[in-house]
């Protein structure tokens, strides 16, 4: 239903977002004409795709976001 040229972004109601999120997954989305998605890293998934960190507040998990904001190929 969506415009051929709009992006859809799919987010867990409670989904923080570090600065520049969106901005990260449209970049890695346009890099390569191979790429067909984009996605992201969560504190809290099934086997074994957590990352273990022990944050202690919504400022620590932005934090982590900025520090990681790399793009893979």
């Amino acid at each position: 239903m969506a415009d051929k040229d709009n992006d859809i972004y799919l987010l867990n109601s409670d989904t923080i977002l570090p600065l520049n999120a969106f901005f990260w997954l449209k970049i890695g989305s346009y890099e390569n004409e191979k790429v067909g998605s984009t996605g992201s890293v969560t504190n809290y998934a099934a086997n074994g795709q957590m990352i273990q960190k022990d944050w202690k507040s919504v400022d620590d998990i932005i934090s982590f976001g900025n520090m990681t904001d790399i793009l893979f190929l």
